[in-house]
């Protein structure tokens, strides 16, 4: 029962810890680690499955793995090991956001 709610408690936990004032706390790490989660990793998934010849529903399941925004396990483990949790809250929400655009966009495009 509690593995069952994990998710919502890392969910919680990810909420108490969003600031707004991080959009302009540290703003080249926020937007850089948001660039590289949604543009890059997607990018060198889509290079590296052609270059394993995969195609179809292999591609595009590889393709939307990397595609996926950051996860709430990353600001509980930043907050636990001592780094900084405004920032990754906020890549958690910011990414969670854009990806409703970039995840789609990306199945598109592979779909082409």
């Amino acid at each position: 029962m509690l593995a069952q709610a994990s998710l919502p408690i890392g969910l919680v936990a990810v909420g108490a810890g969003l600031r707004l004032d991080s959009l302009s706390h540290a703003r080249g790490h926020l937007w850089y680690g948001v660039t590289v989660k949604l543009l890059a990793l997607p990018g060198m998934a889509w290079w590296i499955g052609g270059l394993f010849g995969l195609s179809g529903l292999h591609f595009e399941i590889v393709l939307l793995f990397a595609a996926l925004p950051v996860s709430t396990v990353a600001y509980v483990l930043a907050v636990r090991m001592g780094g900084d949790g405004r920032i990754t809250a906020t890549q958690v929400a910011v990414t969670t956001l854009l990806s409703m655009v970039t995840l789609p966009l990306w199945l598109a495009w592979a779909r082409t």
